[in-house]
């Protein structure tokens, strides 16, 4: 057991991480989890460098001389010729290293998917989700130097289990069948227990064992949104909380394969067209060109970005590279040229450019809410710089990455923060873009923004 008196400062500052190569094992392999050997050994084998938490990084001075490929070999070998238990295989212990190895970026954006995860990324991206239905993220809060990693919803596929069961944008998960979804370092409640006055050792140890026990039948994050986002027919029992509830709410749920549409457009009785775009991938582009006849022939456009968690970017598959798509709508829309910066490496920006445009040569405004993210934000935020089209609705998620889907050869993919967008000025987009007209959330959300669109065009 963990003797208190002794725990030093040193191992407070170490992360734990429960998406690191430990728990990766177990959460990404076939093998039974088996029972840990008290607390100690807890927080040993899992305070490890990650997202969730201060890391404490190593002294690159006294890194080992050996190339990590030897070391790595090394280690499988030993674990195939002494390990007592079932461990899964090879490639269970090669999953959790990959995700152990980019877990050690300390950012809740950049995973390694397993070929099974990255099946299921590439169909969402390309608009079949599977699970419940939802887009899931990761966002990331800190208090008192902890950093707290909730797995939030961003959208919901309309006719899916998550929409059917009353799921909304900004929901935070944080429990599937009663496991807690890990969410922040036991270190921070070690540190925390540490400094309280008037406790010995033993009541220190009391109060830390049911936390303890709470960490270790938690689900990691890796593992939470494997279970949400793949499968059909699996039944869940969800718990999360919304902003201005303060109770938890909880819902049953089934999963299910839910289609929908990227983007559709048509024109009402007033003559106005109405372009509903509820995430980029290769199929916008397509969809968007053959609106373009219909577009210049009406009263206006209504662009609706509503809920639309943005995009990738992605050489190797066209089919679900939401980047291209975003910047050929602001080509056609806005009239192209340069229409952002991004930010490659740290200090170092890239002007984008486009091809230029006559444009629709009709007024546009586009529908804004706190869904609206990533490259959503992008081309809302540069057609009301470009073109003065007014953003009507809520102010927007705020979110400046701009990820990369890369396959690997194994079947699995990495995903990983490849730049920062940025305005036209060069300054990154980390704050939420707020409207031109601004709407109450019930108005942002229905079909009020659409009615005071058309009496802005």
């Amino acid at each position: 057991m963990l003797n208190f008196l002794k725990l030093s400062a040193a191992l407070i500052l170490v992360a734990f991480a429960a998406d690191t190569a430990y728990l990766a094992g177990q959460n990404l392999g076939h093998g039974t989890a088996q029972p840990l050997g008290g607390i100690s050994r807890l927080i040993a084998e899992q305070s490890m460098p990650g997202n969730m938490g201060t890391v404490a990084m190593a002294d690159p001075s006294s890194a080992s001389k050996v190339p990590p490929r030897e070391v790595f070999q090394s280690i499988i070998e030993r674990i195939h010729k002494r390990y007592v238990r079932d461990y899964g295989g090879n490639g269970n212990l090669s999953n959790g290293a990959l995700a152990g190895m980019v877990a050690a970026l300390n950012d809740p954006y950049t995973s390694y998917l397993t070929p099974g995860l990255c099946t299921t990324r590439e169909q969402s991206l390309a608009g079949t989700y599977h699970g419940i239905g939802a887009d899931l993220v990761i966002t990331r809060q800190t208090k008192d130097d902890v950093d707290y990693d909730y797995l939030t919803v961003l959208d919901t596929a309309p006719g899916g289990p998550a929409a059917k069961a009353g799921l909304e944008p900004g929901d935070h998960i944080t429990n599937i069948d009663g496991h807690w979804i890990i969410a922040y370092s036991i270190l921070a409640d070690v540190a925390r227990i540490v400094k309280e006055k008037n406790k010995d050792a033993a009541a220190k140890q009391a109060e830390l064992d049911p936390i303890a026990s709470r960490f270790q039948a938690g689900y990691s994050l890796p593992k939470s949104l494997r279970l949400l986002t793949e499968g059909s027919g699996l039944k869940y029992k969800i718990t999360y909380t919304r902003v201005g509830q303060k109770v938890p709410q909880s819902v049953t749920l089934t999963t299910a394969v839910t289609t929908t549409k990227p983007a559709e457009f048509s024109t009402d009785a007033g003559g106005f067209t109405y372009l509903k775009i509820r995430q980029f991938n290769g199929a916008v582009t397509t969809i968007v060109n053959q609106a373009m006849p219909q577009i210049k022939h009406s009263k206006g456009l209504i662009l609706d970005l509503r809920n639309n968690s943005g995009g990738v970017v992605s050489s190797a598959n066209s089919g679900i590279d939401g980047y291209s798509a975003a910047l050929h709508l602001i080509s056609v829309l806005g009239k192209g040229g340069h229409i952002a910066t991004i930010e490659k490496h740290a200090g170092k920006f890239v002007g984008v450019n486009v091809s230029t445009s006559p444009g629709v040569g009709v007024p546009v405004a586009i529908l804004i809410n706190g869904g609206t993210a990533n490259l959503a934000e992008m081309v809302a935020q540069n057609l009301r710089n470009k073109i003065d089209a007014p953003l009507i609705g809520d102010k927007t998620f705020g979110d400046s990455i701009l990820q990369l889907f890369a396959p690997l050869d194994d079947g699995g993919a990495l995903q990983v923060d490849t730049a920062h967008i940025a305005n036209l000025d060069g300054k990154p987009m980390t704050q939420p873009v707020k409207p031109t007209v601004a709407l109450q959330p019930a108005d942002a959300n229905g079909p009020a923004a659409i009615a005071r669109a058309q009496s802005l065009l």
